[in-house]
């Protein structure tokens, strides 16, 4: 049972970062080193929640100063230590305007990227040894 349990917390670990974690990291990387500072958005909410001392996961709210929709948009970041305590300075894309991130999270791109791929590699290995001893446990037979 504790075989299977593993192998369904590490299938859940993996699909939680591959939904939360790529899309962001995958936008900052395609516009990397086209980003200049915006005084065009506001932070309306931030926050960083650390998990285990190793990992934290950053959401802001960001709104657009001078919209008179108001548009608002929601920017989460995954990372390795705390960005708590820094100042917030959105930036935006050279190549499409519409593309925003946080400073602290283009600059720290690579750090983010060693982290992501650490976490996939060690949930990988939790699923993996979870569906190999799956895998044993049912090749032997019921009764010797």
């Amino acid at each position: 049972m504790r075989k299977v349990v593993a192998l369904v917390v590490g299938f859940c670990a993996f699909a939680f970062l591959a939904f939360s974690a790529a899309p962001d990291l995958l936008r900052d990387t395609a516009h990397r080193g086209h980003w200049i500072a915006t005084h065009e958005w506001a932070a309306e909410k931030a926050k960083c929640r650390r998990y285990s001392l190793v990992m934290s996961h950053c959401s802001v709210t960001a709104v657009q100063r001078f919209s008179p929709s108001g548009e608002k948009r929601s920017l989460t970041y995954l990372t390795f230590a705390d960005w708590g305590g820094r100042s917030i300075q959105f930036v935006r894309s050279t190549q499409d305007s519409r593309v925003i991130a946080i400073r602290s999270a283009v600059d720290g791109l690579t750090g983010r990227w060693a982290f992501f791929l650490a976490m996939i590699g060690g949930i990988a290995a939790v699923a993996t040894a979870g569906l190999g001893m799956l895998r044993s446990r049912m090749a032997k037979p019921a009764f010797t």
